[in-house]
């Protein structure tokens, strides 16, 4: 098991430890800077990622671009499990009550967001790569340029969240 591995499976682990959240309560700050409504939108980009991943399995299935479906499936599955540690880790973040607590966990989360940023960018660049050069069938460039818009939404979601 490799450290990436490791570290994924200790934040879910944590994160299911402490999870729960903030629930009925109006903000005016930006979702991306409010608890509760910060894992929301994870959960749903993870859904989202998922459902992309989903479609890119069926087309690869019916030997549609087949090699480059699988590609696209990666990329989907990739960015679904960014969605979900990140979401795993503001979870964890959301539970510290003590601001000694939360000022020694930002900088490790800012350096994850960073990381997860990075990788997003690489991801979206592959995939739109990929869809203008090499893709034929019109239902996989379209489902490809889709799921770039989402990587790119993520991506922007992360850059900019705030503790």
């Amino acid at each position: 098991m490799n450290a990436m591995t490791r570290r994924t499976v200790v934040i879910v682990l944590l994160g299911f430890a402490l999870s729960g959240g903030v629930v009925g309560q109006k903000h005016t700050k930006p979702v991306s800077d409010r608890p509760g409504a910060r894992g929301s939108y994870l959960l749903r980009q993870y859904l989202r990622f998922t459902q992309h991943n989903t479609a890119f399995m069926t087309l690869a299935h019916n030997h549609v671009e087949q090699e480059l479906t699988m590609e696209f499936a990666d990329a989907a599955r990739d960015a679904s499990a960014c969605a979900s540690a990140v979401g795993v880790l503001f979870s964890i973040y959301d539970q510290l009550s003590c601001r000694a607590d939360r000022d020694m966990a930002w900088p490790l989360i800012k350096a994850e967001l960073a990381s997860y940023v990075t990788q997003l960018d690489i991801s979206a660049k592959s995939v739109d790569h990929n869809a203008a050069t090499y893709v034929k069938t019109s239902a996989v460039a379209t489902a490809a340029a889709e799921m770039k818009r989402d990587i790119d939404e993520l991506k922007a979601f992360l850059d900019k969240t705030e503790r």
